[in-house]
């Protein structure tokens, strides 16, 4: 009986621990951030195609005090664990804002920390969304006129939300028109014939730093397009 009693604790056991390290794969953020509630924070990871199959990110963080005053001569980093440390530069133009970017794209954590005196941020997470594929409309094609046309991507993971826009059309969330990240979207018809048509497909994950001044947050977002398409 004690040996059965035994199996049946260590097979609790590791069903258990299976389900919080799985929990992690689903959540886009990890709950681990810490701060002084004092700084109003919109932090950007933004991902974007940049022709041949390159892609390149651009990092931006805004920040305002309780007053809604720039918040100067801050330390602000994101990091990746395959691009290390990014040390945000303060824009002295905008005195909000700090900036920085990389020539590629990674998805996965990134994690945000911000220090400026007493104010600060530490270990804010967002997931970035994996790059998606667009498969329908393909470089070159032509596109219909008065048609709808339902754009196709392929992706690994879901993200939370979808922006699509072409030159005549949006841009639109997915959570805007009922829709979600399940690879399609219909994009109404259009009567502009043009030969320099686009579809762009941006997919996002977007978390709220409760660690911050009511109305921060922190988002990631991919974006990829197909162009040029003919229309007629």
């Amino acid at each position: 009986m004690r040996s059965i009693l035994a199996v049946l604790f260590i097979s609790s056991l590791a069903m258990f621990l299976f389900g919080c390290g799985g929990s992690n794969t689903v959540d886009s953020v990890l709950p681990v951030e810490t701060g002084s509630n004092s700084l109003q924070i919109s932090a950007e990871v933004n991902g974007s195609d940049a022709g041949s199959g390159l892609f390149t990110t651009e990092f931006k963080v805004t920040l305002l005090d309780s007053l809604n005053a720039p918040v100067t001569n801050a330390t602000v980093s994101i990091t990746h664990s395959t691009l290390g440390i990014t040390s945000l530069i303060w824009d002295t133009g905008t005195a909000s804002d700090y900036t920085a970017s990389v020539s590629a794209y990674y998805p996965g954590t990134y994690t945000l920390n911000i220090q400026r005196g007493t104010d600060y941020l530490s270990n804010a997470r967002v997931n970035a969304p994996d790059i998606h594929n667009i498969t329908y409309p393909a470089l070159n094609d032509t596109i219909p006129l008065n048609t709808p046309i339902t754009a196709l991507w392929s992706r690994i993971t879901t993200a939370e939300l979808v922006e699509v826009e072409t030159r005549d059309y949006g841009p639109v969330l997915s959570s805007a028109v009922g829709d979600t990240d399940d690879g399609s979207f219909i994009i109404p018809g259009s009567s502009t014939v043009r030969d320099d048509q686009r579809v762009r497909i941006k997919r996002i994950n977007d978390i709220t730093l409760t660690r911050g001044l009511p109305g921060s947050s922190f988002h990631a977002r991919i974006r990829n397009s197909v162009e040029p398409l003919v229309q007629r």
